[in-house]
């Protein structure tokens, strides 16, 4: 219940300070990038974007896949707003798997909780919800919780089978996404194989 009072209170806060900041006409020229490119793929105009002399795709900068399916966001609200809030709730869940992976290295529901205030609190989280949008922030939401699912299956037991094997696809289903993030989230990801097939000795999926 604290977490999920944590999560709805950064939420709120850090969500409204950064549609004030918006308002305030102080957000940086990287969401307006965003937002076009945005609309146009949701115009089934796929990256284009017109605001930089000799380039009409944002994939002339960088690899952000992700943008395609978020574009089915601006089928529903086309705004620059819809982007903020989506990244300012995207980062609150990031305490989830956070909170999972403390607990269960901690094994104290207290300090696990103080490690989500610390998440919540580190300049580079609000910094990032406040000042830009940027897929990079997303990505890594999706691999803290690639992580968590890749370590699931070592704490389920062998009679807990299907769940070991859900907690297999939602490991790639994360790690997909964070591959849709930008060019350089694939090396990370590589990390988490390497990680797999030395630590964990899951070694076919690691070398996948």
């Amino acid at each position: 219940v604290v977490l999920w009072l944590l999560i709805a209170s950064f939420i709120i806060m850090i969500g409204t300070m950064a549609l004030r900041e918006h308002d305030g006409l102080r957000t940086y020229n990287d969401l307006g990038d965003l937002d076009q490119a945005l609309w146009n793929t949701a115009q089934g105009r796929l990256f284009q974007m017109t605001n930089y002399e000799g380039i009409s795709s944002r994939l002339s900068l960088h690899a952000e896949l992700i943008l395609v399916p978020l574009s089915l966001l601006y089928r529903v609200w086309s705004d620059a707003r819809a982007l903020i809030l989506f990244q300012s709730a995207l980062l609150a869940l990031g305490a989830w798997p956070l909170y999972q992976l403390a607990r269960e290295a901690l094994r104290r529901d207290w300090a696990a909780l103080g490690i989500v205030l610390l998440y919540f609190l580190h300049p580079a989280v609000s910094g990032a919800a406040l000042m830009l949008v940027y897929p990079t922030a997303w990505g890594g939401v999706f691999l803290a919780f690639a992580f968590y699912f890749l370590r699931r299956p070592a704490r389920l037991t062998s009679a807990a089978a299907p769940r070991a094997n859900s907690s297999s696809v939602a490991f790639w289903v994360c790690a997909v996404l964070a591959l849709m993030c930008k060019e350089d989230m694939p090396l990370l990801v590589a990390m988490l194989g390497l990680y797999a097939a030395l630590i964990m000795k899951r070694r076919r999926l690691g070398l996948a």
